[in-house]
């Protein structure tokens, strides 16, 4: 995705509608053997630079992704970019358990003993990662900007009903 409100000129209402605006444009696929991080970027005068040094030419194979611009847009000749849900991020693997027990102590009260489990297999779940390819994020593309989710957590509890 491409975090920019300004990526092309020829966009207007009914794009926004269809396309889902153009802060939410797709880039382009160049190479989906390169490194995930390399971003090109079309000049208008068609030379192929990188995204984060705009003076360093670079080939069309050593980028993985094209930062979707009018001039992209001329060289693949259509502006749509790639499809939607196209990548795929870390698996979740997640057991939450919970067990409890009533005991009547009155007619009217009862005391619930609990046992609640998050994770309890302990597995790692890695986040879901960083997929916008701007110039402020195309170092850090598919880096996480955040740890990894929740350890196991176990949590033992009375409750009183009455």
């Amino acid at each position: 995705m491409q975090n920019n409100l300004n990526v092309n000129p020829l966009e207007d209402s009914a794009d926004d509608s269809f396309i889902g605006g153009g802060d939410s444009m797709r880039p382009f696929l160049a190479n989906p053997k390169a490194p995930a991080s390399t971003v090109g970027e079309f000049l208008a005068n068609g030379t192929l630079v990188s995204l984060a040094n705009p003076s360093q030419p670079v080939s069309f194979s050593s980028v993985h992704w094209i930062y979707n611009t009018l001039a992209a847009d001329h060289y693949f000749g259509t502006p749509f970019g790639v499809g939607r849900n196209t990548q795929t991020g870390p698996s979740l693997q997640q057991l939450n358990l919970s067990l409890y027990k009533d005991f009547a102590v009155q007619e009217k009260l009862r005391i619930q003993l609990r046992a609640e489990a998050t994770n309890v297999l302990n597995h790692v779940n890695y986040p879901v990662p960083n997929l916008y390819v701007d110039v402020g994020t195309a170092t850090t593309f598919l880096n996480p900007t955040y740890g990894e989710a929740a350890p196991r957590i176990i949590r033992l509890g009375a409750k009183v009903i009455f």
